[in-house]
């Protein structure tokens, strides 16, 4: 092996010919890594001189740190056997051997052979002896560095993430066993919670919700003249139209109520001047947050599903894009993977093709959160302010269950987006979009 030499790494690359288009694009992926220092080998490039090929593969196959098997429609027939035997003989031999070295050493060989799907190649191109959708495989997005970079990570020994070493185990006191058992009515306050923290008036440990915050009141567990108020953060996919309208109503109904209470209150003859001004320093006490720092929601959606426009599923029912300020599915475009279509002439703004999502037009209106950092309203509005933050797509090695990120629409309003589920061809995302 070369690299255990010392020596560049070595790379032979196995295809079916299906085509001059795509025996040009593996010669196109293996003049790439050459480029990039990957002493990658083809046919292609042994035809100068008459060869042996049987002899010429299978010293190729034992001397190679790697062995790429291009997807195509014929490399899964010929891979799995399935042709007749006087057809392409040359990939079907090739093929035996490969099955024959996984039978051997399963472990050592499934290291060394890298699947791989070219642009406007799919993972039914792969034989089903290695396990394309339960193994690892390698997507060129385009023949560049970045389009290969995942590939590349393999085969130079470069990984993306390098696992940290252990740090010495924490020192974790027990939690206090005091608890308090309620608030008087001398305490009684407005509670505002930070984001993300739940307040609980007659607990001193915060509870963490992630997701949406709406400012909701708690049942009065006393009789009035308390008012006990938290601050809540939804979980994510709790959140819902039918929810924020319903928040945004129950708010008003208790100030208008409150307010009434406390000008019947003041109207009443039998009330002395002193408990009226009592009544009216209570009612100073409600913050302005109540009726003026409502999220100003405009839509959200859970489980909305995007089908990748490079597949089948890509058609009038599964759509592969989606304007955000409405939730207005967009039309499968099979091949367009980011022009600007429209629903009812509206433009979408987030596309999902081979993995990846796009804006329309490649525009930079997308911010990647890192971390386990939520999408929230103010998260985004400090990320998208931020041009330096601002992408064009999200490659599919980063759409992964969890994901968070920020979108400004096409409208100008703000969207955080959650990725809930991730299969090879589709994704589902919860949304809330918000004016700026």
């Amino acid at each position: 092996m070369n690299m255990d030499d010392g020596g560049p790494p070595k790379v032979f690359i196995a295809y079916a010919q299906d085509s001059q288009a795509h025996k040009d694009d593996v010669r196109g992926l293996a003049d790439l890594l050459r480029s990039y220092g990957v002493d990658a080998e083809i046919d292609q490039y042994a035809e100068e001189v008459r060869q042996d090929w049987n002899a010429w593969a299978n010293k190729h196959f034992k001397e190679s740190d790697f062995i790429l098997i291009v997807a195509s429609p014929k490399m899964r027939v010929f891979g799995d056997g399935n042709a007749p035997a006087n057809q392409n003989r040359g990939v079907q031999a090739e093929m035996t051997v490969i099955r024959d070295f996984l039978q051997r050493d399963r472990t050592a060989w499934t290291k060394k052979i890298l699947p791989v799907v070219l642009p406007g190649g799919t993972l039914d191109g792969l034989p089903d002896f290695l396990g394309p959708y339960s193994l690892s495989h390698y997507r060129v997005q385009d023949l560049t560095s970045e389009g290969a970079e995942g590939l590349l990570r393999v085969i130079t020994g470069q990984p993306r993430v390098v696992r940290p070493p252990l740090g010495p185990l924490p020192q974790l006191p027990p939690l206090p066993q005091e608890r308090r058992t309620g608030t008087t009515d001398a305490q009684a306050k407005w509670i505002i919670g930070e984001p993300g923290r739940a307040i609980d008036s007659h607990s001193d440990r915060p509870a963490i919700n992630k997701g949406a915050s709406h400012l909701t009141p708690t049942a009065p567990e006393e009789s009035p003249p308390d008012r006990k108020w938290t601050w809540t953060r939804r979980k994510k996919g709790e959140i819902g139209i039918a929810a924020a309208i319903g928040a945004a109503l129950t708010t008003l109904v208790l100030m208008f109520s409150l307010s009434g209470q406390d000008t019947a209150d003041n109207g009443s003859s039998g009330k002395s001047s002193a408990t009226t001004a009592a009544s009216n320093q209570e009612s100073s006490e409600i913050p302005s947050a109540i009726s003026t720092d409502l999220p100003p929601l405009i839509t959200a959606m859970e489980r909305y599903e995007l089908n990748s426009s490079s597949s089948a599923l890509a058609s009038d029912s599964n759509k592969d894009k989606v304007d955000l300020d409405t939730g207005c599915p967009g039309p499968g475009t099979v091949g367009a993977p980011v022009d600007r279509s429209h629903c009812d002439k509206l433009a979408a703004d987030l596309i999902l093709n081979n993995g990846s999502l796009y804006t329309p037009d490649r525009v930079a209106t997308i911010a990647l959160l890192a971390g386990d950092t939520d999408a929230s309203q103010s998260i985004c509005n400090m990320q998208l302010a931020d041009k330096s933050l601002l992408r064009q797509s999200i490659d599919r090695d980063h759409v992964i269950a969890t994901a968070e990120f920020c979108i400004k629409t096409d409208k100008g309003n703000v969207a955080a987006v959650h990725v809930r589920d991730v299969w090879e061809w589709r994704i589902t995302i919860d949304f809330e979009v918000w004016r700026p």
